[in-house]
């Protein structure tokens, strides 16, 4: 692998590593563990999409609207348990 296909890579592993974070949360919505991870994913996620977009994902698609984290939490764990 060269340097050039490292961020492809870990590129490929955050979004990964997002649903299954997502999956846990639907797994077991009251584990604070695994929104703890869906945040970190998500930031990881950010990284490579930018804030603005990041927000989008986080708020279901509702634009720059702001939420409490506990809102983007319960966002998520509603996406993840809906597929």
């Amino acid at each position: 692998m060269t340097d050039q296909d490292k961020p492809e890579e870990k590129k490929k592993l955050v979004y990964a590593a997002l649903e299954d974070a997502k999956a846990a949360v639907a797994l077991d919505p009251h584990n604070f563990a695994c929104h703890k991870w869906v945040g970190i994913t998500l930031s990881d996620v950010g990284d490579f999409e930018g804030t603005k977009v990041g927000c989008r994902q986080k708020n279901g698609g509702l634009g720059a609207r702001r939420r409490s984290m506990a809102d983007l939490w319960r966002t998520t764990a509603l996406t993840a348990s809906a597929g």
